[in-house]
């Protein structure tokens, strides 16, 4: 019984291990990556080691891509492709150190199926990534709709490869719409299924192919915000594109460009409104949001929301007129390093937001200039100097021919 049972722990143990190593080495790729004719394509691979056998030693590693037969191996040292891919693959030798087998695949014009296989030490693992042809979803950045009023978004769609048919009439064709970030479907459009919000519809163009519409009866407040459009088909990368249902603009005007002299208060003069269909509303302070930012690293120095500002940088002043559709923001003791682009971008509830710049200048004064070059010195002198010779024999021709 005591030799039965110290078999069993030794068999048990012995399995532990085996698991144990076969679980060590992990090959991850993402299922599908979609291309678009004639482009290039990455197609990721990432090799792990969970054990604590340290850097990847190349010496132990072999890599395999195949796509039924084999276009590329590493081993050896070594990466050598297959004859009908010559000129269309690379791997980088030196990311493999670091667990990237990704491969770049060139030209690509049609549907695929590759596999990375990658052994390590005797211990093999492999994972597949299917090539989709992309679809690309084509909708107006926003548009702009009053309550009570009908509107609609019209977009299209289109193909990333020629070679793969799209049959809109298939009822593996569907188009879905939805709303804001909450992903709230608003409408599905398929030949075997519609679906829609109430006073909602969606119709296809009988003129342009590929072209539909998304229609709202009647639009209320609660249409405002952004959608998202996305089409799916059999065998391609699903498109989307999003778009907005806004009441108005936010209109925001500026000088383009200031200029002052170092110690000098800069003014940056700005006027904003709400442009509607139905004129220009009055705004409600509580609901504006303003910022200002320095150039294009978003450097965020002031923020006016909720009712409330945050002054984020010691020398800047804003003061708003009581009418409260501009304002003066003032740079005080202007420096060298504050010229630059200054951006202003306002905020309002339903509408798209509006944005505007202006490009600080800061010129050294005269007084500040300094002329240390004694050549440069000499011809300044010598210039007054026949300067005010010329000067006084003006002066005389004039007292001895006086008109």
């Amino acid at each position: 019984m005591k030799r039965l049972f110290l078999q069993v722990v030794l068999t048990v143990f012995l399995f532990s291990l085996v698991l144990t190593s076969s679980d060590s080495l992990r090959v991850d790729s993402p299922w599908e990556v979609g291309f678009v004719d004639g482009e290039n394509v990455s197609l990721p691979c990432n090799f792990t080691l969970d054990d604590d056998s340290g850097p990847i030693d190349l010496r132990k590693l072999e890599v395999e891509w195949i796509n039924g037969p084999t276009i590329l191996t590493y081993k050896n040292g070594k990466i050598e492709t297959s004859s009908s891919y010559k000129g269309r693959l690379m791997m980088n030798e030196q990311n493999l150190r670091n667990g990237d087998a990704t491969l770049i695949l060139n030209n690509v014009t049609e549907m695929d199926v590759l596999t990375c296989i990658v052994t390590y030490s005797g211990e093999m693992r492999r994972d597949t990534i299917h090539l989709y042809p992309k679809l690309f979803v084509h909708c107006p950045e926003f548009i702009v709709a009053s309550p009570g009023e009908e509107s609609n978004f019209t977009c299209n769609f289109s193909s990333g490869s020629h070679g793969v048919q799209i049959f809109i009439d298939s009822p593996a064709f569907s188009i879905e719409w939805e709303k804001d970030s909450n992903k709230h479907l608003i409408a599905r459009f398929s030949k075997v299924q519609e679906q829609y919000m109430d006073g909602v519809s969606m119709s296809m163009s009988e003129i342009h192919p590929r072209t539909f519409s998304l229609a709202f009866q009647s639009v209320n407040p609660d249409d405002y915000g952004n959608y998202t459009c996305k089409v799916y088909y059999p065998h391609y990368i699903q498109g989307s594109a999003v778009t907005a249902l806004y009441k108005g603009h936010v209109m925001v005007k500026s000088t383009k460009t200031v200029e002052v002299t170092p110690g000098d208060d800069s003014n940056f003069i700005y006027t904003f409104s709400l442009d509607t269909q139905e004129g220009s509303p009055s705004i409600d302070n509580s609901l504006l949001s303003i910022e200002f930012h320095k150039d294009s690293n978003n450097n965020l120095f002031y923020l006016f929301q909720n009712g409330e500002e945050q002054v984020l940088d010691e020398k800047i002043k804003i003061s708003r007129n009581p009418n409260k559709d501009s304002f003066i923001l003032t740079l005080k003791d202007v420096e060298l390093h504050h010229r630059g682009t200054y951006t202003c971008t306002i905020r309002y509830p339903n509408h798209k937001e509006g944005s505007a710049s202006t490009i600080l200048l800061v010129r050294k004064s005269l007084s500040s200039v300094h002329i240390t070059n004694p050549v440069v010195l000499d011809m300044i002198v010598n210039f007054f100097l026949l300067f005010s010779l010329l000067l006084k024999q003006v002066n005389r021709y004039t007292h001895k021919h006086p008109h």
